[in-house]
């Protein structure tokens, strides 16, 4: 089941009720008090392992934060230790082993596809890569599958059930 440190509200990421309790969380209210929504922001999207709910979700990490601090708006630097150690925590309480299979798979597919994407066949078939790049061309559709496999594991895990095996809405 998801966590919920954020919140919706009027289409803007708000903190959660426990962002008053959880000290890395206070700790930024306190020393960012004009940037610390956008910091939530920021922790928000970097961290929320929900397609659904996060729109970064799908990027390759390696641009994930680029991005997200760009879309934002950002004007904070993401160098401080306390937004460190929250971008950390975040992770950790969201962290469940379903979570670090489906984006280890994600990451190793990302890897692959942008070796594949920028690498050209280079040298005779002893001592080129032609032979790796066939046959990582070969396993892609098994690393793929793979990588969904996990993915449908994430999203069943993330599935909130109440009493009578309904759904409730993230914000319940």
């Amino acid at each position: 089941m998801l966590i919920t440190l954020f919140d919706f509200e009027n289409g803007k990421v708000i903190p959660s009720i426990h962002v008053h309790t959880l000290k890395f969380l206070k700790d930024l209210i306190e020393k960012y008090p004009e940037d610390y929504m956008k910091i939530f922001e920021y922790l928000f999207y970097m961290t929320c392992p929900s397609p659904t709910l996060n729109p970064y979700f799908n990027l390759p990490e390696d641009d994930k934060e680029s991005t997200i601090l760009k879309d934002i708006e950002a004007e904070f630097s993401t160098d401080d230790e306390i937004i460190e150690t929250a971008i950390e925590r975040c992770i950790e309480l969201y962290e469940t082993p379903t979570r670090r299979t489906y984006f280890a798979a994600k990451s190793m597919l990302d890897k692959i596809n942008t070796y594949l994407a920028n690498t050209g066949i280079n040298g005779s078939s002893k001592d080129g890569n032609g032979a790796f790049i066939l046959r990582a061309m070969k396993d892609l559709s098994d690393m793929r599958r793979t990588c969904k496999d996990a993915f449908k594991d994430l999203e069943e895990e993330q599935k909130s059930h109440v009493r009578g095996g309904i759904s409730t809405a993230y914000d319940q």
